[in-house]
């Protein structure tokens, strides 16, 4: 019997984590979305004084985000140090 609740427990304890993974994989991929939409905003508002062509604008569009990430650990980095 005891058996039987073990593989139970476990079976709930890998669901809440597929949860906890499934979650934090949405909140990206909504942010990465979000920085896309202000990339695409500025592209269009832009594109008199930005002389990109086509590719370089797609590339940009998808690209642009993944910078723009990179800097919460440039922020994490610089809050942790605290060396001004």
């Amino acid at each position: 019997m005891n058996i039987k609740t073990k593989s139970l427990k476990s079976g709930s304890e890998n669901s809440v984590i597929i949860i906890i993974l499934a979650s934090l994989l949405i909140i990206v991929l909504a942010i990465y979305i979000v920085l896309l939409i202000f990339t695409g905003i500025l592209l269009i508002k832009e594109k008199d004084n930005l002389r990109l062509n086509r590719k370089m604008k797609i590339k940009s569009l998808f690209f642009n985000p993944l910078f723009l990430a990179s800097y919460v650990k440039c922020l994490y980095l610089s809050i942790k140090n605290k060396d001004l």
